[in-house]
């Protein structure tokens, strides 16, 4: 089979199409036929080599979906034929957190001399080949059963971006009446945001690259679009909200959007960061922080029970994946230069199969 695969760290330029034996699956694991894969940040991380210690040869591809080829010993709940999409962190099932349905916490594979603060380097595919291949390995826990009235093309959307997302709303615990701000709304993760925040009933602003998106933002629920490339972003959303500010900010741009923010938040207000695009690092009053009883609140990707409440949703036309490019499975430089651009609406989505 066809798999990208790269044998040293670098530029994008390190990839290649090789030729590579197929793989039994082993205890408890599925051989799965790949349909569609995602081009996702965490790929070129693993490509660059922020996590040194990964094996080489490696084949990238942390979102894919497809089809179950064969299922390996001690292997019940799936067989040859179903679809499914594949869960992208790593996790033992057996830990306090795994039994307790946060799979996206498990510390099974997290090593703290290495990375003491990324609990995030237990995911595909750092840990095992990912699916920008023909053909793919994963433990059968990994996977959720896709229902029929679902494509593989708008599912491959979903098991890293949506998911990251329906968890970030989960942490800040929306109600109906509040108001909430979703900054890079255009982006992967944010478009999922803006439909699950509005979901829930909020009335959701959005802020997106450009004012050319605000009628694809609208389309997906935000009541009102800011686009960056205008300024004067918190002006704006204290205009929108009454002057208060907003009740809710999801944002995973981080360092560059962190103050501004955290400067339009409303008294109470919670503001949770699910990335840092811009950088890591940013300074905070904890006077602001305390006498406007602000709640500053982390997320990373999500648990099994995130990924089947989003595929549940697409299939019921709840929510949709925008694909803002598809690329052949030869194409994949190109998706990756397109993926870096940054300021897209959507997914870039590479078609395998």
């Amino acid at each position: 089979m066809r798999a990208w695969q790269f044998s040293g760290f670098g530029d994008i330029d390190k990839l290649g199409i090789r030729e590579i034996g197929q793989s039994c699956p082993g205890p408890g694991e599925v051989r799965v036929t790949v349909s569609f894969a995602g081009i996702n940040h965490v790929d070129r991380l693993v490509v660059n080599g922020r996590l040194k210690w990964v094996s080489l040869p490696k084949t990238p591809g942390a979102e894919y979906v497809g089809t179950v080829s064969e299922a390996g010993e001690g292997v019940h709940d799936f067989h040859r034929g179903d679809r499914v999409a594949v869960f992208p962190k790593m996790f033992c099932g057996r830990c306090r957190y795994c039994l307790a349905g946060q799979e996206g916490v498990c510390l099974s594979g997290w090593n703290p001399e290495r990375a003491p603060v990324d609990l995030s380097t237990n995911m595909l595919p750092s840990s095992m080949d990912g699916g920008w291949a023909e053909e793919a390995l994963i433990p059968s826990r990994n996977l959720v059963k896709l229902p029929e009235s679902l494509g593989f093309r708008e599912a491959a959307c979903l098991p890293l971006s949506a998911m990251t997302a329906s968890h970030i709303v989960s942490r800040v615990r929306p109600s109906p009446g509040e108001s909430a701000v979703v900054v890079g709304a255009n982006g992967g993760v944010g478009h999922f945001a803006v439909q699950l925040l509005k979901l829930s009933g909020l009335a959701v602003i959005a802020i997106a690259s450009s004012a050319s998106q605000e009628e694809a933002m609208k389309s997906l629920g935000a009541d009102f679009v800011i686009a960056r490339d205008a300024g004067n972003v918190r002006e704006s959303i204290m205009s929108q909200t009454g002057g208060y500010g907003a009740d809710i900010i999801v944002d995973s741009i981080g360092q560059a959007t962190f103050r501004e923010s955290l400067n339009s938040l409303a008294p109470c207000g919670r503001y949770v960061t699910a990335g840092t695009l811009s950088g890591p690092f940013s300074e905070l009053s904890l006077m602001q922080l305390y006498s406007r009883q602000l709640e500053l609140i982390g997320s990373t990707t999500g648990s099994r029970r995130d990924l089947e409440a989003v595929v549940d949703l697409a299939s019921r036309g709840k929510m949709k994946g925008v694909v803002a490019g598809e690329y052949a499975f030869e194409e994949l430089p190109a998706a990756l230069e397109e993926h870096a651009k940054g300021g897209r609406l959507g997914k870039i989505l590479l078609r395998v199969g």
